[in-house]
């Protein structure tokens, strides 16, 4: 496991207190958003049906840690399935279930509801970055 991380921009550096797998193909990967961010994307988790990644964002400038709102806590407060075979039902902010037939077969191999956090992996444009949790 890698622990602690430095950054340098021009003459500043800081340390932070991230953690990220040590093990080629899950490396932690850096990349420049809108000239002005720095993302760093670790792997905190991996392994069979699991890939758990981190984002941190840093301002190029201060180096400070910028927050933003995690994705999961967004789908925890507005999302709710449930799994009757063979179907999936999802609801958004309270509105009506949606069904999605998957033509799912035996019940003994599912749980009640739908999971998304063994699956958390980030993608990185220019001018933003999107959460994908599957």
């Amino acid at each position: 496991m890698l622990k602690g991380f430095y950054l340098k921009y021009n003459n500043t550096v800081k340390y932070f207190d991230w953690e990220s797998i040590d093990k080629t193909g899950f490396y932690p990967t850096i990349s420049l958003i809108q000239d002005k961010y720095i993302s760093i994307i670790c792997t905190i988790g991996e392994g069979s049906e699991l890939n758990k990644q981190e984002m941190h964002l840093v301002n190029i400038y201060s180096l400070a840690e910028v927050k933003y709102q995690d994705l999961l806590d967004i789908i925890r407060k507005h999302a709710s399935t449930k799994i009757e075979i063979p179907n999936v039902y999802i609801k958004i902010n309270n509105d009506a279930w949606r069904e999605s037939n998957l033509n799912l077969k035996n019940s003994s191999n599912y749980f009640e509801t739908v999971s998304y956090e063994n699956i958390i992996t980030y993608e990185i444009g220019d001018n933003s970055f999107a959460v994908i949790a599957k």
